[in-house]
């Protein structure tokens, strides 16, 4: 949630549309605070102990996973542009928020 302000600011996000995304931000955070307080210490303990569990069998099989992926595909890169600037990648620009 800490970076959700600064996000709508790199994105330029209207005013109203980030008032309603911070207001539903801090609601939803009040609600997993009361989720998690309200399962009881057990829960919490045995949802620790298999999360950290978890993540002790990833570190041992992670190694053997990363040996099975495919290669990288090489992404063309177009020629400079006649102005002398550097080559771009020819890959699409990612979508932004403010143009949603």
């Amino acid at each position: 949630m800490s970076a959700l302000m600064v996000l709508q600011h790199v994105e330029h996000v209207s005013a109203k549309l980030s008032r309603r995304a911070n207001i539903i931000a801090v609601l939803a955070t009040i609600y997993c605070l009361y989720a998690l307080h309200t399962t009881g210490t057990t829960a919490m303990m045995w949802g620790g102990i298999i999360t950290f569990a978890g993540w002790g069998v990833y570190g041992l099989i992670s190694n053997n996973l990363n040996s099975r992926e495919a290669p990288a595909k090489k992404i063309p890169v177009l020629p400079a542009a006649p102005n002398g600037a550097p080559p771009l990648p020819a890959a699409p620009m990612p979508e932004t928020l403010a143009s949603l």
